[in-house]
């Protein structure tokens, strides 16, 4: 029975070939030098005939589970006892590699021939590490474990999970995985697994890891309401976000609890407005229009409130009435909870005391 690393040799890879002891012409320069030199040891993959590796070259999904799973399996025979009915020249190469994905449920989309992306590695990565994400938690799992740094930045949005993968970038996976000591490949569970602690986790990570503005925008989207006012860009509307959430974090307890005193921007953008709003059972709501460039606004306003209340703060273009702020963020001293854009980012908040 031929090896089927030997099968998938035939496509994209050249076993025993010289280039492994002496090199690649296009990796000596790359980042990739001593990963991809690594996979060439342990017999995970070669190069190509033509004494290139191409390191930067998009794989798909069954080059990428071949190389996954060759990583675990190839060096224990075990390739050929999953599949001793399949023979090598009745099939496709990638039958193999699909079959042995199944054999440990890893989640697989059935198309050999189409570049895989960042994100469906790492459900495929987690998977066979017997835990089941998807998505952006199997990313979280990834970071939080220290199992990838991420493309642009060790965050989420870092990872760019939406983007191709490349044969370097797919062996440096494989490789942080290994050098954390994991040699056995798992069956992928059925439930999902906890997810409740992977967001706990995650956050936990996050507080070293992601921007304030980072933070912010991705606890957004994961409740589903990002907004982006026609006209300006998402950079600038992220910015507004930001700064109102901190607005609301920066509100303080005075008087002895009598009253909240809310810290305003000395400056302004230009046209726009700040908005404060504040409501408690014994005084009503209250409003505050504040202009922009005004030299008579002070540094905070302070208002009268009762043992349970609630304020929010919206920054808003000149002349713009109703629900359409550019963000708007509140406190709730019952909850204890801050929203923006009428969603939770942080619960558990006790504002300070003077």
């Amino acid at each position: 029975m031929k090896k089927l690393f030997f099968a998938l040799s035939i496509l994209f890879l050249v076993h025993g070939s010289a280039y492994a002891e002496t090199g690649f012409s296009d990796v000596n320069s790359h980042w990739a030098k001593d990963t991809v030199q690594w996979a060439i040891e342990q017999k995970i993959t070669n190069g190509y005939p033509d004494g290139t590796f191409r390191p930067n070259k998009n794989v798909t999904e069954a080059e990428f589970l071949a190389l996954y799973i060759n990583a675990f399996l190839n060096s224990k025979g075990d390739l050929d006892k999953q599949n001793e009915h399949v023979h090598v020249k009745e099939h496709p190469w990638f039958e193999h590699v699909y079959q042995v994905s199944k054999n440990y449920s890893l989640p697989i989309k059935s198309t050999p021939n189409k570049p895989i992306i960042r994100m469906r590695v790492a459900e495929v990565v987690v998977g066979g590490l017997g835990v089941n994400f998807e998505e952006e938690r199997a990313i979280k799992y990834l970071l939080v474990n220290g199992l990838s740094s991420g493309k642009s930045a060790p965050t989420v949005e870092g990872f760019k999970g939406a983007e191709a993968i490349t044969r370097a970038e797919a062996l440096q996976f494989i490789k942080n995985i290994k050098e954390k000591g994991i040699d056995e490949l798992k069956s992928r569970p059925t439930e999902l697994s906890d997810w409740v602690t992977m967001d706990r986790k995650y956050e936990e990570y996050a507080e070293t890891h992601e921007s304030l503005a980072t933070m912010l925008i991705r606890r957004l989207k994961e409740a589903g309401n990002i907004v982006l006012p026609t006209g300006y860009s998402q950079e600038y509307v992220d910015s507004r976000i930001t700064e109102v959430y901190q607005l609301v974090k920066n509100a303080e307890m005075v008087d002895n609890g009598k009253k909240v005193r809310i810290y305003l921007p000395q400056k302004f953008k230009e046209d726009e407005w700040v908005v404060v709003e504040t409501y408690d059972r014994v005084n009503g709501s209250v409003k505050e229009y504040l202009e922009p460039w005004s030299t008579k606004i002070p540094v905070y306003k302070e208002y009268t409130v009762d043992s349970t209340f609630a304020f929010s703060i919206s920054l808003r273009k000149e002349g713009q009435i109703g629900a359409a702020p550019f963000a708007n963020g509140g406190y709730n001293s019952k909850t204890k909870k801050i929203s923006v854009n009428n969603k939770t980012i942080e619960e558990n908040v006790v504002l300070t005391n003077e």
